[in-house]
């Protein structure tokens, strides 16, 4: 007879969230690309294999203990947009992208920062918000841009014909908008993922 040990299953296998079926669906080889030699030297940027492998929820874990700087912070942002975590990813981008106690943006933000912002936005459910960011940023031929404002423009073709108007005349999203994406959300500061 062999002495009975009580086997706890989550300790022994590694269970890690996977990024949503939409996220997972349209990431391509093409998506993250030759990413060797990043997160070498520093710790706010996120490792190259992490990324390939998809494991942004390690990710996060590592961004959260490393240091409070613009790069960390965007990478953090990205993390939880793909995680499906729109509401953190807000809220991080909120403060990097805003001034302090106010609701306009900063001049000294990258461009990706805003358009990582207005991504988490669309996907917070809030479409005006996301347009008006676009809206205000110089460059509106970035293909990221483009996309973001092809989406609000598919997802308004979808409403009804009131809400539609509602939206066309008022800026009024429908009670728990979901605005479906077919990219993968966010940029991280170095453009090879």
């Amino acid at each position: 007879m062999q002495p009975s040990v009580p086997l706890n299953i989550a300790s022994q296998q590694s269970i890690k969230p996977q990024p949503s079926q939409a996220v997972k669906d349209s990431v391509s080889p093409s998506t993250v690309s030759n990413p060797s030699g990043i997160g070498s030297t520093q710790k706010s940027v996120p490792s190259a294999m992490a990324v390939r492998n998809h494991d942004y929820v390690g990710l996060i874990a590592k961004l959260k203990a490393s240091r409070r700087d613009n790069r960390s912070l965007n990478s953090l942002g990205v993390c939880h947009l793909r995680t499906g975590d729109a509401a953190e990813a807000v809220r991080i981008f909120r403060g990097l992208v805003l001034q302090p106690g106010c609701t306009w943006e900063r001049a000294d933000v990258p461009l990706h920062y805003r358009r990582n912002f207005a991504t988490a936005l669309l996907m917070a459910g809030y479409p005006s918000g996301c347009r008006d960011v676009l809206r205000a940023l110089p460059d509106q031929t970035h293909p990221r841009t483009r996309e973001l404002l092809a989406t609000i423009a598919n997802w308004q073709r979808s409403l009804g014909f009131w809400r539609r108007w509602d939206w066309r005349l008022n800026a009024i999203e429908p009670p728990n908008c979901v605005v479906p994406i077919d990219f993968v959300p966010g940029e991280f500061d170095d453009d090879r993922f």
